[in-house]
């Protein structure tokens, strides 16, 4: 089962992955087809690596104490 080492490892990449999609945002106009279609994927990447995160604390949180 998962320890906090393993949620804050999983939280770490999701800040990694939220900080790319907001670097990217601010270095480039989104509004252009090619940027927004890169800007998506990144997006994508960030809401999955989120969701696993997600996933982890619930998988922690279940354990008894």
């Amino acid at each position: 089962m998962p320890d906090i080492n393993d949620v804050q490892a999983a939280m770490r990449l999701w800040h990694e992955a939220h900080t790319a999609v907001m670097d990217f945002y601010e270095a480039n106009n989104i509004l252009e087809p090619g940027k927004f279609e890169e800007w998506l994927a990144l997006r994508a990447v960030e809401d999955k690596v989120r969701q696993q995160a997600d996933a982890l604390i619930e998988q922690a949180r279940s354990q008894p104490a």
